[in-house]
C-alpha cells in the first residue's frame, strides 16, 4: 500500500508503451516532450498509464509511486534504473542519477513503493 501526493507531468510516448506501466522512463534525445524507457542509471520518473505511440504519457516525477523492480530490493535502499527501465538499488556510490528511496521491499519482477525524490543521492 502506498499514500502521498504525486506530482505528474504529461509527455508524448515515443513508441508503444502499453506494457510499460510502472517502469522508469526518461526524455528521448532532443525530441520535445517525448519519453521512452530509461537507460541504465538514468530516468526522470515512473510511467503511470499505458500509452500507445504518440499518445499522452502520464509520468510521476515526485511522490510515492509503485515501480516494477528488476532485482530484489529492500526498504531504505536508493533507486536507479536498469537498462530495461525496471528500478534497481544503487550498487555503487559512483552512480550520479538516482530516483529516490524504496519505501517497501519487493522480489525481482514485483512492484515496490518508491518515494520519487530527485534530491536523494547515493551514499558513500
Amino acid at each position: 500500500m502506498y499514500h502521498g501526493d504525486v506530482c505528474n507531468r504529461t509527455f508524448i510516448a515515443s513508441g508503444d508503451h502499453r506494457l510499460l506501466i510502472h517502469r522508469v522512463v526518461d526524455y528521448i534525445g532532443n525530441a520535445n516532450f517525448k519519453i521512452g524507457v530509461a537507460a541504465a542509471g538514468g530516468g526522470m520518473g515512473v510511467l503511470q498509464n499505458k500509452p500507445n505511440d504518440a499518445e499522452h504519457a502520464t509520468v510521476a516525477i515526485e511522490g510515492d509511486v509503485q515501480v516494477r523492480v528488476g532485482l530484489a530490493v529492500q526498504a531504505g535502499q536508493i533507486a536507479t534504473s536498469a537498462a530495461s527501465g525496471w528500478a534497481v538499488n544503487v550498487a555503487s556510490s559512483t552512480v550520479q542519477k538516482t530516483l529516490g528511496r524504496f519505501i517497501t521491499g519487493a522480489a525481482s519482477g514485483m512492484l515496490a513503493t518508491l518515494q520519487l525524490n530527485p534530491h536523494v543521492g547515493p551514499t558513500a
